[in-house]
């Protein structure tokens, strides 16, 4: 039994379909896993064999890599040619592409015929170029799924796993809009994804809101309304956190399965520092496997054979993982 993994090209015009066939010519294939990759299939083949030139092609966009690996290319936008003065640049067109291939293969994955989405990284100004508000993955994978809420985003990289109960919004929105509910329901929320991958009983540390967690209200009162009676609840829940906890005091710490940011930057800049070439994102709470690379499409080094699959790689690790408990 083959299970299929999809895998969103991303921005045509950066590193995401280097990324995508280097990861793919490197990896150890295993049978039991084949790929469908989403994107512009004429110049998605083209970097393949410029890659990998021993690579085999059959009818209807089939290939199998020199070192073994399958799968197959499912077009996208066909009528959108990728030419190389589009290399490199923000535009209309790759944003359409890349936006398409996202959405077929969330749909694909929603229907099963799929079992886990990786998507290549995005450039957020060539969709909205094309007139389509995108701010993210994280929003497309909630507006195809139906969904009323955004999922939450899990980011992996080097010793650290961080969660967020807020993303793509402004500091002052964030302390006027935070809630407990938000977080109960963000950490329950990983804590079960937790669970479905194996850890039956993840640790948690929960950011604090303010410097040293507000220190009893010293510095602001949010933590000591919003993020303390929410942890204290999530305790009483069964759910194993630590918390409020001084955020410039925790990150360093290995003995947490999982840290619970409260706004982006406060996640992100750790984890980007970290690992800034091999750190993941992926999105919680969907009713699919879905996650991305935590870097850019590289407009600048796109075409040159520069660009490290190392956080591609991560990904299909990931995505293979989960999909192999259900083989």
């Amino acid at each position: 039994m083959t299970t299929r993994i999809g895998v969103a090209l991303g921005d045509p015009a950066g590193i995401g379909p280097e990324v995508v066939w280097k990861a793919l010519i490197r990896r150890q294939p295993d049978p039991r896993i084949t790929w469908s990759i989403y994107g512009p299939a004429q110049f998605a083949q083209s970097v393949a064999l410029s890659l990998d030139p021993d690579s085999e092609w059959f009818d209807d966009w089939k290939f199998r890599l020199s070192n073994g690996a399958e799968g197959e290319l499912i077009s996208v936008r066909p009528d959108l040619s990728i030419t190389s003065d589009l290399i490199g640049r923000s535009s209309a067109l790759t944003g359409t592409v890349l936006y398409e291939s996202a959405r077929l293969a969330i749909k694909d994955a929603l229907e099963g015929k799929i079992a886990a989405v990786a998507a290549a990284p995005h450039t957020e100004l060539s969709v909205n170029q094309a007139g389509i508000k995108f701010s993210g993955y994280p929003s497309l994978l909630s507006k195809t799924a139906g969904l009323s809420s955004e999922v939450i985003l899990l980011l992996i990289g080097g010793h650290l796993k961080v969660a967020h109960v807020t993303l793509h919004q402004s500091l002052t929105s964030v302390i006027s809009q935070l809630t407990q509910e938000q977080i109960i329901s963000a950490v329950r929320t990983v804590d079960k994804y937790f669970s479905d991958g194996g850890y039956l009983s993840a640790k948690f540390a929960l950011c604090g809101l303010n410097p040293h967690a507000g220190e009893d209200g010293l510095f602001g009162s949010e933590d000591e309304t919003i993020t303390k009676p929410a942890a204290q609840h999530l305790v009483d829940m069964g759910i194993n956190l630590d918390g409020p906890i001084s955020a410039d005091s925790l990150f360093h710490r290995s003995d947490y399965d999982c840290i619970v940011a409260l706004y982006h930057d406060q996640g992100h800049i750790p984890v980007k520092t970290i690992a800034p070439r091999s750190c993941i994102a992926i999105s919680v709470g969907a009713p699919i496997i879905f996650g991305t690379v935590a870097h850019g499409s590289a407009l600048d080094i796109a075409g040159n054979n520069e660009a490290d699959p190392a956080a591609m790689n991560l990904l299909f690790d990931h995505c293979v993982k989960f999909v192999k408990q259900s083989i």
